[in-house]
């Protein structure tokens, strides 16, 4: 994978992570996100939302503590314990 692919490929990651979080805790909805010009990359089918949750807010919970953002990891353990 060339440098630039490289970088686009974690920047849609990134995307991917903070609209599936929105979208999972209420901050935003789906349409909402997709009326964006950043385009909808989500960890999750929206036309099914509850499959494999558990498993999605488990790969989220680790991503953000990697990135050091512990109030959302705060708010995904508190929905994986429900």
């Amino acid at each position: 994978m060339e440098e630039k692919d490289e970088i686009e490929f974690y920047d849609n990651i990134d995307v991917a992570m903070d609209n599936s979080y929105k979208v999972l805790t209420g901050v935003e909805t789906f349409e909402s996100i997709m009326a964006k010009d950043n385009g909808v990359w989500l960890l999750f089918d929206p036309q099914d939302p509850n499959k494999n949750k558990d498993t999605v807010l488990e790969v989220m919970l680790m991503y953000f503590e990697d990135n050091e953002e512990y109030e959302r990891c705060s708010v995904l353990k508190g929905m994986i314990e429900e």
